[in-house]
């Protein structure tokens, strides 16, 4: 079922932008195609979903000298699928590096989903930080990035993201819905699972796995 939406009262600026996008540290490399093993050794892969924790950057950033706070992030679970009782799992793509962010994490198997923050382990010239916590204040040329990645096991699930803000002492809520189609994320275990060697000369090569090990 979708969950009716409600945006609040207040309007948000329209020198304030918060916006959401899939990151690139989401990507798992590991897909369910509805065909069988067969049918992909063969090139027939017509129906492909990426599975694994889904991951979403969220931006706020504000071109005004007025400061915005922003007070609390929720999940909405939009749409809650059993997964498919046919296809296959493989792992056959490739993902990129990551990015600093402010990291949190959600359980949709969870009733509410909790949004947890966690440490920031840092990298290379850059020291990291522990967790933090609502509220938030974004400055002009200080915008805000979270990274927002929704972890499930049970379903092929969409989701939205409601932030909660304050600008200029009026209150607001925003729903970040990627365009009013939600935000994916999908599990399949009981499956089949395989991997796709890129090495290969065979581009449909298939080896058997099991799909914990598919996932870091």
């Amino acid at each position: 079922m979708t969950r009716p939406l409600h945006p609040g009262s207040a309007a948000l600026p329209p020198n304030v932008q918060i916006q959401a996008d899939y990151s690139s540290d989401g990507c798992t490399g590991v897909t369910y195609y509805a065909e069988t093993a067969d049918e992909y050794r063969h090139g027939q892969r017509k129906t492909a979903k990426r599975l694994g924790p889904g991951v979403i950057d969220i931006t706020t950033q504000t071109s005004s000298s007025e400061a915005v706070l922003l007070m609390g992030m929720r999940v909405l679970v939009l749409q809650r699928k059993a997964p498919p009782s046919t296809g296959i799992v493989v792992q056959d793509g490739q993902c990129g590096g990551a990015e600093s962010v402010r990291p949190f994490w959600t359980d949709l198997d969870k009733p509410n989903s909790p949004i947890i923050a966690e440490a920031d382990p840092g990298g290379p010239g850059d020291p990291g930080h522990p967790p933090v916590t609502f509220p938030f204040k974004v400055l002009r040329n200080d915008p805000e990035v979270f990274e927002l990645t929704s972890k499930d096991t049970t379903c092929f699930c969409t989701y939205a993201v409601e932030i909660d803000w304050v600008v200029a002492g009026k209150a607001g809520k925003t729903i970040l819905n990627n365009g009013g189609s939600g935000f994916w994320v999908g599990a399949a275990p009981q499956l089949p699972a395989y991997k796709n060697p890129l090495q290969s000369a065979n581009p449909n090569a298939l080896i058997r796995a099991k799909y914990q090990q598919l996932f870091p």
